[in-house]
């Protein structure tokens, strides 16, 4: 005897997505991924880099307003962009520049009260 199963569960009413815009972060993430590729294609072994750096941005600009958050996202963020190569070779002052930033950046400031006794 033959039967035919059917899916118990409804998917119910689809529900349309809302648009979500870039913030600065991801703007900036992907004008860099562009400027990367050379003749405007996609390398397919960068591929899995270049995502990570889209979703690590959109992170930031979620976190934008948090600074636990972007004390943890932000020295990440900077080694993904090592990583694919989305950062410039530092030359001369701007060297020292881009050192103290990524300083800053890496290491949140914690305010402890005084210490009553």
């Amino acid at each position: 005897m033959a039967s035919t199963m059917r899916s118990r569960t409804s998917r119910g009413p689809s529900v349309p997505r809302a648009r979500r815009t870039a913030g600065r972060a991801e703007r900036g993430a992907e004008t860099a991924i562009r400027a990367s590729r050379s003749g405007g294609k996609a390398d397919p072994k960068r591929a899995a880099v270049e995502a990570v750096v889209r979703i690590v941005a959109r992170g930031l600009d979620v976190a934008a307003d948090d600074p636990y958050a972007l004390a943890q996202l932000v020295p990440r963020m900077l080694d993904i962009l090592r990583l694919a190569q989305l950062v410039p070779e530092p030359a001369g002052a701007a060297d020292d520049t881009w050192a103290l930033f990524e300083r800053a950046m890496s290491t949140p400031e914690v305010a402890y009260p005084a210490d009553p006794r």
